[in-house]
């Protein structure tokens, strides 16, 4: 019996240890399919600019709008018209390491989101446990006292329980045991938090 419990706890550990695993790379997918969508987003909205600073149907001034916008929006981009011809003249290696950094920029912004969300969450289990942990202790407690209080008998003569009897013990049991499984829950739910900050951390 005590090696099937042993196994069974094992299978269940590893089982929890699994689907933390699986919800850390979930959430690792979201946060990147996050930053893929804004950047997808900002790099719509600088194509537009560029077409409209290449449009030589458009007039200088409205060119040179979508230039200086292009120019405050990436960095060393240094866009603009050649005096002689109109044409349009840029830094494609800027643009190109500046939406580089745009993905990066979106996971992080992503990441801290997600890392006060799970601090949170973590601070709230936290909580939780301190209170089922004293719960805990004061079930024990009480059963310590119930079983130093004597010899417990079954029933009394008139065929109730008395103080200290069988039956107050195996209520505190029943008891203890809720609350050992209650904690076991919060530190497993919170070893998941901590494998989803390690998992956002790698």
């Amino acid at each position: 019996l005590g090696a099937v419990t042993a196994l069974v706890g094992g299978l269940i550990l590893l089982s929890k240890k699994t689907d933390a695993t699986t919800e850390s790379l979930k959430m690792l997918n979201k946060i990147r399919d996050d930053a893929q969508q804004k950047m997808a987003d900002e790099k719509t909205q600088i194509e537009l600019l560029i077409s409209a600073a290449k449009n030589e149907k458009l007039s200088l001034d409205e060119r040179k709008k979508a230039i200086d916008k292009l120019n405050s929006i990436i960095p060393n981009y240094n866009a603009q018209l050649d005096d002689t011809t109109g044409k349009y003249i840029d830094n494609k290696k800027a643009l190109d390491d500046y939406l580089t950094s745009l993905a990066k920029k979106y996971e992080i912004e992503g990441a801290k989101d997600q890392l006060a969300e799970i601090g949170r969450e973590t601070a709230r289990l936290k909580t939780e446990r301190t209170e089922a942990q004293k719960a805990l202790n004061d079930a024990k407690k009480r059963t310590s006292n119930s079983s130093n209080g004597g010899t417990p008998t079954p029933q009394t003569s008139g065929g109730t329980y008395a103080p200290g009897s069988y039956h107050g013990s195996i209520g505190n049991s029943a008891e203890i045991s809720a609350l050992e499984r209650k904690v076991s829950d919060i530190d497993s739910n919170i070893s998941v938090q901590n494998q989803k900050r390690s998992t956002i951390l790698g």
